[in-house]
């Protein structure tokens, strides 16, 4: 969509052309408080838009499609979810995501995440990290992971004492082009107390990404759905059986980011297999909440003591066919 006025003549809803951006009440909050708290740009950043009183552009994004999400939010009385956002565009409006300039382009998202090396500091290339690693981890190898996964994802023990991954098992987490190295994640691989069992590399910004996703991107786009899991060895364990849309949340939390992420992928649908703990339990309740104002959101609580990357593939198919 070209024309950014569309939008707010879709809706009926009036507005000042001040020649390089328009101005109004707030249409996300019906702003009666301040008639001009409301700024769409027409020039420089066309499409973008803020709401001086109460940023509502920082609830539902900064561009045409976060407009059009706050305006129905506010007009049906609660949050709309994203998934319908894009249904009306495309029903109503006559526009689809890549059409808007926004960066909902579903399609060249890999492109866009890999330009932003501000977020995501490029450490070195794969081929550094096959060489400095043992690749397929013997560690993981014992616990019955095949090699051809392990060395999928390039996970590998480490022996070099000048490495912060000394004594673990790595799990690298690559960027969107499956060979810019972001950070890693290692676990302890002789346990022992006064250790953490994982250890993060300090520069992966384990709260913006997902562990696997480089791998199950292209999967969540054709099938909108995806898998949540808490650890990297849950990812690898369904990617083995099959269940390419995976991804690991790094743990048992889902950050503003990670959602704002698997919005740019226009999944309409989370599945969340976490651990089957109390933790796990109440980290699932808590993750559900958070999405269920986004996404279609399904939770598997597994038994006690249970995690998915000890479950077969027969355990697998079954748990997510009977949904329980």
């Amino acid at each position: 969509m070209e024309d950014p006025e569309l939008i707010l003549k879709h809706f009926g809803i009036d507005y000042v052309n001040l020649g390089n951006r328009l101005t109004g009440r707030c249409p996300c909050h019906d702003g009666a408080d301040n008639r001009t708290a409301f700024s769409l740009m027409l020039d420089g950043y066309p499409g973008t838009w803020t709401c001086f009183t109460r940023a509502c552009q920082e609830t539902y994004y900064a561009d045409l499609i976060g407009l059009v999400w706050g305006i129905l939010s506010k007009r049906s009385g609660k949050f709309v979810k994203f998934p319908d956002v894009l249904d009306y565009c495309e029903q109503n409006i006559g526009t689809s995501p890549s059409e808007t300039n926004t960066e909902y382009d579903f399609l060249s998202l890999s492109k866009k995440l890999e330009t932003k090396k501000e977020e995501k500091l490029v450490l070195s290339k794969r081929s550094y990290v096959e060489e400095t690693l043992e690749i397929p981890s013997p560690y993981y190898l014992k616990k019955g992971f095949s090699p051809d996964i392990l060395k999928k994802f390039a996970i590998g023990d480490c022996w070099n004492p000048q490495k912060q991954m000394f004594g673990r098992a790595v799990c690298p987490v690559f960027d969107t082009d499956k060979d810019s190295l972001i950070g890693s994640a290692g676990r302890i691989i002789e346990d022992k107390p006064y250790l953490a069992k994982w250890k993060f590399s300090w520069k992966l910004k384990t709260g913006s990404y997902f562990y696997g996703f480089w791998e199950a991107f292209p999967y969540i786009s054709e099938s909108k759905s995806v898998i949540l899991v808490e650890g990297q060895m849950d990812v690898v364990k369904l990617h083995e059986y099959g269940y390419n849309n995976t991804i690991g949340c790094f743990g048992a939390n889902i950050t503003d980011n990670q959602i704002k992420l698997l919005n740019q992928t226009g999944i309409h649908n989370i599945t969340i297999l976490l651990d089957g703990d109390t933790a796990g339990r109440t980290a699932s309740s808590r993750i559900e909440s958070k999405c269920s104002n986004y996404f279609n959101t399904k939770v598997i609580n597994l038994a006690e003591g249970v995690d998915p990357d000890e479950l077969s593939e027969s355990q697998i198919l079954s748990i997510l066919n009977k949904g329980t």
